[in-house]
Formats: C-alpha cells, structure tokens, sequence
C-alpha cells in the first residue's frame, strides 16, 4: 500500500481517480490544506480493519485492568 499526499485542489480535479484507487486498497492519501493534513482517505476494507483492531486492543486492555505490559 502506497501513502500520497494531495492538496484538497489536487484531491477535487482527481476524485474519480482517487476514489478508484482507494477503494482497491492500492493507496491512502492525506488530503491537506494550506499544507497542513486535514483528512485521511482510506479503502473502506482498510478502515474496517482499522476499528476491528482498536476494538481488539481495547478489550486487551480492559482485561488486563489497564496495566501496562513491559
């Protein structure tokens, strides 16, 4: 998986391919804004996959009563 960076101008003249390369899991792009990152564009799968291992931690984490592994 590949990260590019686009301005949100660059993002709005390439959508059409920016959402096909996303939603084939072939790029993330940060979406910035006076050259700051505003926005993350992620494949949906991606994202997904994002949150079931947050979920996943977070259960580790409430199990062990918040103790911190060494």
């Amino acid at each position: 998986m590949t990260v590019r960076i686009l301005s949100v101008s660059e993002a709005k003249r390439q959508i059409k391919s920016v959402v096909e390369q996303v939603g084939q899991g072939d790029q993330v792009y940060y979406i910035t804004r006076y050259s700051r990152p505003r926005a993350v564009m992620l494949s949906v799968d991606h994202y997904e996959a994002l949150l079931q291992r947050m979920r996943q931690l977070e259960s580790e984490l409430a199990q062990s009563g918040g103790r911190k592994y060494s």
